[in-house]
C-alpha cells in the first residue's frame, strides 16, 4: 500500500489504480477558507429552518419519518467491536475508536442523498406554492405546510417535471420525494446504476432514462433535456448550491448527537470525518457544514475507488473538467455510488483549502469491509458506504501517523445500502467472506 507519496510517485499510483491516502497542502484554518466561499453560514441556517417548516409534510407523506416528527436524520453509532475486528484483520497499531454515522438508515431514501435531493426538491415546491399563491412569500414562518399534502397542491406540482441524472441514490430521493407531491419524475441513469434501483424508481411512478455512457453522460443529457423542455426543474448534481446546502444541515444536527456521544475525555480530541465522494456534493456539503461548527477540530476525508479518484485527480490539477480517463482510469467500480468521471465545479474549489485529504480503496476492500461491518455490528451498507471504513485503516498504517491518530474520534459516514434487497446484499456479503 502506497502512502503519502511525492507527486510523481503519486499520480503513478493513480494511474496504476493503487489504493493511497493523501494529505492535502494547501488546506488552511477554517477561519481563514470559510469567509472565502459564496455561501455562508447563514445559508445552512437557512436550509435548516426550510427543512423544520416542510417537517409536518414530510411526517405525513413517509411513515418512517412519524418517530422523528418529520425531520430526516440519522443516528450516531460507537462501534467497538468492529473497531476490534479491524485491529486484528489489519493488524494496525492501535484499536481507533470508530463511530458510525449512519445515513445508510436515513428515512424516505436510505441513502445520504436523502438529505440534499429531499431538500432540493422541497425548495421547488415552496417555490412554486409562493408563485401561485398557495404560500404567502412574507410568512412563511407561520404558514402550515401540511398544505403541500392537499389536492390542490398535487394538481399545481403534477404540472411540473423534475429531471435528475444519477448513479441511483440520488435519483431514488428525488423520485421518491418527488412523486410524493405529484411531481412528474425523470431520472437519468448512467450503466453504473443498479438494476433495483431502476426497478423502485419504475414502481414509484417515475419515468426511468438509461444511458449507456457514464455518470458525466448522463448528467449532460439531462441538463439538455431539462433545457429543452417548459416547467422541468433539473437537479443539478454538478452545480446545485441546493442539494449542497442540504447536506450541510447535518453537521448542525452532529453537532447535537455529539455532545450526547462524547465523554469528558474524548470532548477535546479531534474529529475525523470519512466521507465517500462521488462528484463531491454531498461530502462538501457535510464538510462545509462540519467546518462552520466545529472549525479545526473537524477533519474531513474523501474517499474514492481506486477507478473512479475523480475528486482527488481534481484537487491535485486543480481542474474539475479532469476526466479520470486522462489517466487511463475505466470508473468502473461496484461503488456505483462513487462510478463519477469529474468532480464537481461547484465543489471543488470549495474544498481546495478547506479538505483535509482524500484517499482510494479497492473494490475488494469494500466487499471485506461490508462483510466485518456485518459481522461485528450487524449494519448493512453497501460498497459505496464501506470506503469510509478504509480511512482508519490508512491513518492507523501511515508510516509518519498523525501523534494525535490514536487518542482521535474516527466518524465513518455511511451513506447507503439500507435499502438493499436481500438478494444484492448477501452477494455483496459472500463476495466480502471470501476475500482474505
Amino acid at each position: 500500500m502506497h502512502l503519502d507519496p511525492p507527486r510523481t510517485a503519486l499520480l503513478d499510483d493513480i494511474r496504476a489504480a493503487k489504493p493511497l491516502f493523501w494529505r492535502n497542502p494547501n488546506r488552511v484554518s477554517a477561519a481563514a477558507a470559510l469567509p472565502k466561499l459564496a455561501l455562508t453560514a447563514d445559508d445552512m441556517y437557512a436550509a435548516q429552518a426550510r427543512l423544520e417548516r416542510f417537517a409536518p409534510v414530510v411526517k405525513q407523506l413517509f411513515p418512517d419519518t412519524r418517530s422523528s416528527n418529520g425531520i430526516i436524520e440519522s443516528p450516531l453509532r460507537p462501534a467497538p467491536t468492529l473497531a476490534a475486528t479491524l485491529q486484528s484483520e489489519y493488524r494496525l497499531p492501535f484499536t481507533p475508536r470508530i463511530v458510525l454515522k449512519c445515513d445508510n438508515e436515513l428515512p424516505v431514501a436510505g441513502s445520504i442523498k436523502a438529505r440534499g435531493g429531499v431538500y432540493e426538491v422541497l425548495c421547488y415546491a415552496e417555490r412554486l406554492a409562493v408563485e401561485s399563491g398557495l404560500l404567502n412569500a412574507a410568512d412563511l414562518a407561520a404558514a402550515d405546510y401540511r398544505l403541500f399534502n392537499q389536492d390542490n397542491a398535487h394538481q399545481l406540482f403534477s404540472q411540473h417535471t423534475i429531471t435528475v441524472a444519477s448513479t441511483g441514490n440520488l435519483g431514488l430521493s428525488v423520485g421518491i420525494t418527488g412523486r410524493a407531491l405529484g411531481f412528474k419524475v425523470e431520472v437519468h441513469m448512467s450503466h453504473d446504476a443498479k438494476t433495483w434501483k431502476k426497478r423502485l424508481l419504475r414502481e414509484r411512478g417515475a419515468g426511468v432514462i438509461e444511458h449507456r455512457g457514464d455518470y458525466s453522460a448522463a448528467v449532460l443529457a439531462a441538463r439538455e433535456a431539462g433545457q429543452a423542455q417548459p416547467r422541468v426543474h433539473f437537479v443539478d448534481d454538478e452545480r446545485s448550491q441546493e442539494l449542497f446546502l442540504g447536506y450541510s444541515v447535518a453537521a448542525l444536527r452532529l453537532q447535537k448527537q455529539l455532545l450526547q456521544l462524547e465523554g469528558a475525555q474524548y470532548r477535546d480530541a479531534p474529529l475525523d470525518f470519512y466521507l465517500p465522494c462521488g462528484v463531491g456534493g454531498g461530502p462538501g456539503g457535510v464538510t462545509f457544514g462540519l467546518k462552520h461548527v466545529l472549525q479545526d477540530r473537524a477533519r474531513c476525508y474523501f474517499a474514492e475507488p481506486t477507478h473512479a479518484p475523480c475528486f482527488l485527480l481534481g484537487m491535485l490539477s486543480g481542474r474539475s473538467g479532469l476526466h479520470v480517463s486522462e489517466y487511463g482510469l475505466d470508473g468502473l467500480t461496484a461503488a456505483d455510488g462513487l462510478a463519477v468521471g469529474m468532480p464537481s465545479p461547484l465543489v471543488l474549489p470549495m474544498m481546495q483549502q478547506l479538505l483535509d485529504g482524500c484517499y482510494t480503496c479497492a473494490d475488494q476492500q469494500l466487499m471485506r469491509l461490508a462483510f466485518l461491518l456485518w459481522q461485528a455490528e450487524g449494519v448493512r451498507a453497501e460498497p459505496s458506504a464501506t470506503a469510509a471504513l478504509a480511512g482508519p485503516l490508512l491513518r492507523a498504517l501511515q508510516p509518519d501517523s498523525d501523534a494525535d491518530a490514536g487518542s482521535a474520534t474516527h466518524i465513518c459516514w455511511l451513506t447507503g445500502g439500507a435499502m438493499l434487497p436481500e438478494q444484492d446484499f448477501y452477494a455483496i456479503l459472500e463476495r466480502g467472506q471470501r476475500i482474505t
